[in-house]
């Protein structure tokens, strides 16, 4: 499925940068020893990988191509978080932790009272991992405040 994908994809790339399919035998050729595979090529140029061995007039056409055909991998890593503070000022205290916590690229939505739903999107588990890594060490070094956080089943 994925040969016949990228079989077409090509195509379009080709027939943007005005070639037959005769012409780009040898860009075919040598993207596949390049990438493996004509899709794999094509997902891999979206994601920004360059692409030396076609000329300049094909390199823009199968970016071109790839940029709007393949939409890159994204995953959602969630987490409930209870987040309390007893100091007097604890209401500020848990503000500017959330605050913290929302400029690191982690969504924070209000669930109610002490709780606090996590979304972290990225372009995979490892790497949303570590983003609610992050935010758990700079929840245990906040001072005054008690939480706990739990991550969403998939």
């Amino acid at each position: 499925k994925s040969a016949k994908r990228g079989a077409k994809l090509f195509e379009r790339a080709a027939l943007k940068a005005g070639k037959t399919p005769d012409q780009a035998k040898d860009v075919e050729a040598a993207l596949v020893a390049e990438f493996g595979t004509l899709y794999e090529a094509f997902e891999r140029i979206a994601a920004g990988a360059p692409c030396e061995k076609a000329g300049k007039q094909w390199a823009a056409a199968l970016e071109e191509v790839a940029k709007q055909e393949i939409k890159p991998k994204k995953v959602e890593v969630r987490a409930t978080l209870t987040l309390q503070s007893y100091a007097p000022d604890g209401i500020g205290d848990v503000k500017k932790i959330l605050g913290e916590i929302a400029k690191s690229g982690v969504a924070v939505h209000y669930v109610g009272a002490p709780q606090y739903y996590l979304t972290v999107t990225a372009g995979d588990y490892k790497t949303a991992e570590k983003a609610l890594d992050a935010v758990e060490t700079k929840l245990s070094a906040a001072k005054n405040v008690e939480y706990s956080m739990e991550r969403a089943k998939k």
